[in-house]
């Protein structure tokens, strides 16, 4: 029932611990998934959905706090505040939901809370929303506003955003990283997120937005600051008038206006024009900005995530990036560490593009061992589409190391080997030094005691995999198959 405007149940103490009653059947029949909380927010009572989902049996689930299963949880908001929660995206055993938790009350206090997820629908959820929007706006009075939101539009804010859970790894460091976006997100300060390209900066901002967000509906816009010439950035971000400049014969929203209620994204800020930074940090710290062209103060109403692969602290030193704006974009800052720095999260990554692009390849131990020796300088978006070309070169045998280190961008073995046994000398149009064949016959009589075994020749060396690959492309040695 609705209250004050705020949706909740009024149950009593007594009845939230009754068992075996309506309420429980009501729990079992009526949501896809339901847990019940008591004030203290532990488990009183669940379905049988939440079982299903979570694989875990009820007497396990009961009598735990909420904290078990989510450390951010924002059940303890609902608890303390006494307001719903609606439409917030959950993932749950790589399953996407919609969440809703409803404070409950008895005689003004909260006494409890229910939480519900539904996911055997959620396409149903989604297109009814797009229809209730679209109808919406069709009958709303734009005043000045000339260019209603297309359906297209429309959809963009409803596409599926990432999720912490997008965001692959087990190591101690991926651990870190999601659980600071996950405090994050629950702040309402801007967030700057640093890493090298490929590294997931994209895929983290989107999953704040999600995890923060306190509806479906909630805009979520991105736009690159280098894919936009510096004069067309400024309207693009903040809107401009009708007859503003040569061209503008409608009034037009901007970014931060479009992302209203929701989060914007400026990718790659460190790329901004330095005039530009300075109008971008009047709008951050005083929350409002104008159209260009235009004397109307907007509210800035949207969460301000950005996000770029460069050092900001040296381009503050070179003057080319403004320090004020550094310290207001870094109120929270979020280093992604590069895929070398994470090797124990390689097989996890590999396993699963593998399922999601449905391959039909096996990788071998050595080609594994290959890929979490190699330093990745494109990081996941380079392992991706290296096991993507796998799938196209390997479909009908298992992969193996020569068929990984021809994709390595930064040169370790990338080359084609010389045809013949791991014996042959250099071709003869090729010098070679007499210590570097001196270097060589060593080698290979390592490899050859070792029996051709990547890994134990490596340790005999008293080096990484990575570097015996480099010496091996060096020498042009080709790795002989155990037993040829």
């Amino acid at each position: 029932m609705k209250a004050g405007g705020r949706m909740h149940f009024e149950l009593s103490p007594q009845q939230l611990r009754e068992r075996g009653g309506l309420l429980e059947q009501f729990l079992d029949v009526a949501f896809d998934s339901s847990i019940l909380l008591d004030q203290d927010g532990y488990v009183l009572n669940c379905g049988n959905g939440a079982t299903q989902l979570t694989m875990t049996r009820r007497s396990g689930l009961l009598g735990q706090h909420v904290t078990a299963f989510d450390k951010v949880s924002p059940f303890e908001e609902v608890l303390r505040t006494g307001t719903a929660v609606k439409n917030k995206l959950y993932v749950v055993q790589g399953r996407r939901c919609l969440q809703n938790i409803y404070p409950i009350f008895w005689e003004g206090r909260v006494v409890g809370a229910l939480g519900v997820l539904s996911y055997t629908n959620m396409n149903d959820i989604r297109q009814q929303l797009v229809g209730d929007l679209a109808e919406h706006l069709s009958e709303v009075k734009l005043g000045d506003i000339a260019e209603v939101e297309t359906e297209n539009l429309i959809r963009a804010r409803l596409q599926r955003n990432y999720t912490f859970e997008d965001f692959i790894g087990e190591s101690a460091k991926v651990r870190a990283v999601v659980h600071e976006c996950k405090a994050a997100a629950t702040a309402p300060y801007p967030v700057l997120l640093l890493g090298e390209s490929g590294t997931g900066k994209e895929i983290l901002a989107s999953a704040i937005h999600s995890f923060g967000m306190k509806s479906i509906q909630s805009p979520y816009i991105k736009i690159n600051c280098t894919a936009i010439p510096n004069q067309l950035l400024e309207s693009e971000l903040f809107g401009y008038e009708k007859g503003a400049f040569t061209g503008a014969t409608a009034p037009k929203k901007g970014r931060f206006e479009a992302a209203r209620g929701g989060s914007i994204l400026l990718d790659e800020i460190g790329d901004m024009d330095v005039a530009l930074q300075g109008k971008l940090l009047r709008v951050l710290e005083e929350r409002e900005f104008e159209r260009v062209g235009g004397i109307k103060t907007i509210p800035l109403e949207a969460r301000v995530i950005s996000s770029t692969n460069s050092d900001l602290l040296q381009k503050c030193k070179d003057n080319r990036f403004r320090r004020d704006l550094y310290y207001r974009l870094s109120t929270v800052e979020i280093r992604i560490p590069p895929l070398r720095e994470r090797p124990d999260d390689i097989p996890l990554l590999v396993s699963h593009f593998i399922s999601r692009e449905n391959l039909p390849i096996a990788i071998t131990d050595p080609a594994m061992e290959a890929m979490v020796e190699y330093a990745w300088p494109g990081n996941v978006r380079e392992l991706r589409n290296i096991i993507q070309r796998l799938g196209i070169s390997c479909p009908d045998r298992p992969v193996r190391t020569d068929d990984v280190i021809r994709y390595f961008s930064d040169g370790s073995l990338a080359a084609p080997l010389f045809p013949g046994t791991g014996d042959s000398a250099f071709p003869p149009y090729v010098h070679i030094h007499p210590e570097q064949a001196q270097a060589r016959e060593t080698l290979l009589n390592v490899l050859r005691e070792q029996h051709w075994n990547l890994s134990a020749a490596a340790r005999v060396l008293h080096i990484t995999r990575a570097t015996l690959y480099k010496r091996l492309k060096k020498y042009n040695i080709t790795v002989q198959r155990r037993g040829s």
